[in-house]
């Protein structure tokens, strides 16, 4: 069982999947303008492999000019903002594993780079273009954010708190946290993402910091980026706990 709720109330596989199958034509469009060429892809696992088969390099290299736009944006969006932040927060309820499993089943799918993992990325999102663990902290990530109109570079270092408005709930023992910085060293928000053991497995609450200028509308689209993203991990994470169990 995977239950996701944004502000209290569910928020269904069925509409996951309706907003998931919309992205995916978003995507699609991105790619074949910036690659220049068609993507044969008409659902989320073949988009996902699809882009899994695209050096990376050569993505960032396509996205450069709306990653040169978005950075300037974003930073002024930042400093306009100061240190206020707005919280963009999706919940989740599930029942196949305790908090400590869950959370290094993430630090796993974050930070190490295995072909599986690499394409569970891919797949969890048609919004994700890249995402690489560096070392053993930081995680190079390349989306669509907030259902913004461009791409952006950015990478999260976790274990990094410094600047974090969210603050650390008592009842939350477990969490996986950090500060997202622009290529230029630019912090621009953070994740603050924590979970804890319920009687029939673990409650996971996933927050977002975003600069306090950001649109009420970009804050609500990203509860939904966060519930298929998650949803579609949480479902690969019980497949493989599920396989280690026969």
């Amino acid at each position: 069982m995977i239950r996701v709720t944004t502000d209290g109330k569910e928020f269904p596989e069925s509409k996951i999947r309706d907003w998931e199958k919309k992205r995916v034509q978003v995507s699609r469009r991105r790619l074949k303008r910036c690659l220049k060429q068609e993507v044969p892809a008409s659902g989320a696992e073949e988009l996902a492999a699809w882009k899994a088969a695209v050096p990376e390099e050569v993505l960032l290299q396509a996205f450069r000019h709306e990653l040169a736009f978005t950075a300037f944006g974003t930073g002024l969006v930042v400093r306009l903002s100061g240190k206020r932040r707005k919280f963009s927060v999706t919940e989740i309820d599930l029942d196949f594993c305790d908090a400590r499993s869950l959370h290094r089943l993430y630090d796993d799918m974050m930070l190490h780079n295995t072909p599986e993992n690499k394409l569970a990325g891919l797949r969890a999102n048609p919004d994700h273009y890249l995402l690489r663990g560096i070392g053993s902290n930081v995680q190079e990530v390349l989306e669509i954010t907030g259902g913004l109109p461009v791409v952006s570079l950015f990478d999260i270092r976790y274990g990094d708190y410094e600047g974090l408005c969210s603050a650390q709930e008592a009842d939350y023992p477990i969490q996986a946290a950090g500060v997202s910085y622009l290529k230029n060293g630019l912090a621009i928000g953070a994740v603050r993402h924590q979970i804890r053991d319920t009687e029939n497995g673990c409650h996971i609450k996933l927050t977002v910091e975003f600069p306090a200028l950001m649109p009420d509308r970009n804050i609500r689209a990203h509860q939904y980026h966060l519930a298929c993203e998650f949803f579609n991990w949480f479902t690969e994470f019980e497949k493989w706990i599920q396989g280690e169990q026969l």
